[in-house]
């Protein structure tokens, strides 16, 4: 058997023996101190086998920190070569460890780096460090912090778990910006004429006409009223219309508003515009080329013109929003007519007289 196998299981079998011991109460080891891993672990041979011991409660620059070395030189020339007394609080089996207190002629090692700057105590929230030795240590660490010694010396310098914190973020940081650098460049919707993209908002009605089409506020039957303060534009809007319309294919529920806009000065009603909205939702695009709109009323064909086409997409739909400037003669014929069709794009259908009283009632408040 090789002499670093005998080792390991020397190892084992003293930490099983402590583990074991530990149980029933605190037991005293003794050894010499031959080696060291860092500064604050220790390699001690003892009568049964070598054992890596941890000094308990306290944490020392790490690698890449200023005065790592120096607080490894200072305990190795506290310990190295020296007979050591210790007892464990906690065994590590898998990893060979051993975590507790080192004694040195009666001396508590973990306090006598705390005092000397060489190392920061551990919060007791972390460790469950019992009350009167927590009362000890802080005690060493505060003296050494008055004195500005070692790891206190240096106003700047982070306690080894703050900065392992801030490192640990920074290399998250470094990864998550090479994932998106990696990554394909998304691609961005795009933007045919006169067809815009508008981001994700609980109302594609407001995000398109603004917060004064919220339609909050009624003034009669099926019509609501809005007014946009800065502009000093007021307005009155019908609900919403909702025929549905196919193509042949597939069918596609909409919902129509009609809106009048107008300046109110010294109760002169100055007429602004007549603008009619349609929103549409369905599984694709359905008016991205073009849209546009035609009435037929009691067989005569009204042009509203082309639109101003907005959209947004979710995982699940795309959403439309269509915009027709037209004109009150234009919504008067609608209102008027007995037999009322629609044709937005390749999709037509029929529009009810029940749902049409709320145009005739906006064509009225227009007068």
């Amino acid at each position: 058997m090789k002499l670093k196998t005998i080792t390991q299981a020397a190892t084992c079998a003293f930490l099983l023996l402590v583990s074991l011991s530990s149980a029933s109460g605190q037991v005293t080891y003794g050894g010499e101190v031959v080696g060291l891993l860092d500064a604050r672990t220790v390699q001690v041979a003892t009568p049964t086998g070598r054992v890596t011991v941890e000094l308990q409660h306290i944490e020392v620059p790490e690698t890449e920190q200023p005065l790592h070395a120096t607080a490894k030189d200072h305990l190795k020339k506290l310990l190295l070569g020296k007979m050591v007394k210790f007892h464990f609080k906690q065994v590590l089996l898998d990893g060979g460890l051993a975590v507790g207190q080192v004694l040195l002629d009666g001396v508590d090692i973990s306090r006598q780096m705390l005092r000397d700057g060489a190392a920061w105590h551990v919060p007791r929230s972390v460790t469950a460090q019992n009350e009167a030795e927590f009362a000890l240590y802080a005690e060493s660490e505060s003296l050494a912090k008055r004195e500005k010694r070692g790891v206190w010396s240096l106003a700047d310098l982070k306690p080894a778990w703050e900065f392992r914190a801030a490192r640990a973020a920074s290399q998250k940081a470094a990864a998550d910006a090479a994932a998106a650098a990696n990554q394909p460049p998304k691609e961005e919707p795009r933007y045919l004429k006169n067809y815009k993209y508008l981001k994700p908002n609980s109302d594609m009605w407001v995000e398109v006409g603004g917060v004064h089409l919220t339609q909050k506020m009624t003034i009669g039957d099926g019509l609501f009223s809005g007014y946009d303060y800065p502009k000093k534009i007021a307005n009155i809007s019908t609900a919403g219309i909702n025929p549905t319309l196919s193509n042949g294919q597939e069918s596609l529920e909409i919902e129509m508003r009609f809106v009048y806009f107008y300046r109110d000065e010294k109760a002169a009603r100055e007429s602004v515009a007549y603008v009619m909205g349609i929103r549409a939702k369905s599984k694709k695009h359905n008016f991205s080329d073009s849209a546009p709109l035609v009435f037929i009323c009691d067989g005569r064909q009204i042009d509203f013109g082309t639109a101003a086409r907005f959209f947004r997409e979710t995982d699940k739909d795309v959403e439309e929003v269509l915009q027709y400037k037209v004109t009150r003669d234009r919504y008067a014929a609608v209102a008027a007519a007995k037999q009322v069709s629609v044709k937005v794009g390749s999709f037509t259908g029929t529009v009810s007289q029940d749902s049409l009283k709320y145009l005739r009632n906006l064509v009225a408040a227009s007068k």
